[in-house]
């Protein structure tokens, strides 16, 4: 999704619309955290209704290090995307 964030705009992807989506969808936000409700988005990929998130940016531009996502984050700097522990990674041949 990719959206400016106005007062239509803010929170527009919460639990709600989360839950309508296909099992396992791959939520991308290429605008501004404020668009979606982060804790819906948490919760969502926890349970693997969605299956990653691609986020260009977190809620205050930085992904805060007590954010419950931290740990599922890529290697790339910064972060931008979440995949659940339980989603499998791919492996590197040596």
């Amino acid at each position: 999704m990719h959206a400016p964030v106005t007062p239509d705009t803010a929170g527009m992807i919460g639990k709600v619309q989360l839950d309508a989506m296909k099992d396992g969808v791959v939520y991308v936000n290429t605008a501004r955290a404020a668009l979606h409700d982060t804790d819906a988005l948490v919760a969502a990929l926890q349970s693997g209704k969605v299956g990653a998130a691609g986020l260009d940016h977190f809620e205050g531009e930085h992904l805060r290090r007590s954010i419950r996502w931290r740990a599922w984050t890529t290697s790339c700097s910064p972060p931008t995307s979440a995949v659940p522990p339980t989603t499998p990674r791919p492996t590197t041949a040596a």
